[in-house]
């Protein structure tokens, strides 16, 4: 799907120079940005807003998995990488069911991960960060 995004992109721009294009946060990636081409300018990606507080440590993520593996994952790594500390906590604790993963989770208020703070209402879902219009990050691989 990357080199689609980025050619479909490229169409788009090529036919409406001047409109903008919106990516969602599961297309922010460095493969899909390498293949933007001159769309490159008018891109805008939706993202998760970080709090100030985090931003240096998403940044490191970032940087540390680009040198490891040559490449920006996309935005969704941080929500999954969140995710996976969040399970090593619960079997840490001996929660080691899904059913009892879930149970520790909606019961601890705010948890901590290396990349911020997550809540998590009675229904399971987390409230907070919004999708705000970033511009294209550069990239250097």
């Amino acid at each position: 799907f990357q080199a689609t995004i980025g050619v479909l992109a490229q169409l788009f721009h090529h036919i409406n120079p001047q409109a903008p294009i919106y990516l969602t946060p599961w297309a922010s990636s460095g493969a899909i940005f390498d293949r933007i081409g001159p769309a490159k300018e008018n891109v805008i990606v939706f993202t998760h807003q970080l709090p100030d507080q985090t931003q240096g440590a998403v940044d490191r993520f970032y940087q540390e998995f680009i040198d490891r593996f040559g490449y920006q994952p996309n935005g969704m790594a941080i929500k999954v990488y969140m995710a996976l500390e969040l399970i090593e906590q619960a079997v840490a604790r001996g929660h080691t069911s899904p059913a009892a993963a879930k149970r520790f989770m909606l019961n601890q208020g705010l948890m901590e991960t290396s990349l911020g703070s997550i809540f998590f209402d009675h229904y399971g879902d987390s409230q907070g960060a919004v999708f705000l219009p970033v511009p294209l990050p550069h990239v250097d691989l």
